[in-house]
């Protein structure tokens, strides 16, 4: 494979995850909505913790470094025992949401 084809493929990865992180993102807002509600169920923040964590990872390989920096700020914060202010980790969803609109 040529380097021009190289990098039109990883063009269309980058795209193609660009699209899908939007649902992703309001994944993990349901995922934190629900352990703020249930704020005593640890394994509800510990799996929204993990989807930052991940996206955090995958979105920072895909180049989106504003979205990524708000999903590691999200994972530190649910990690937190007790969690953190979840104001703190509501401005860092809206962070992640501003940076894909």
């Amino acid at each position: 494979m040529s380097d021009p084809e190289l990098e039109e493929d990883l063009r269309r990865l980058r795209e193609s995850y660009r699209r899908k992180l939007p649902e992703l993102l309001r994944t993990l807002e349901e995922r934190v909505r629900v352990a703020r509600v249930r704020e005593g169920a640890s394994e509800l923040r510990e799996a929204a913790r993990q989807l930052a964590h991940q996206l955090k990872g995958t979105s920072g390989c895909h180049g989106l470094h504003e979205p990524s920096a708000a999903f590691e700020r999200i994972e530190e914060l649910l990690a937190a025992e007790p969690p953190a202010a979840w104001s703190e980790i509501e401005r860092e969803l809206e962070c992640a949401r501003t940076a894909l609109a």
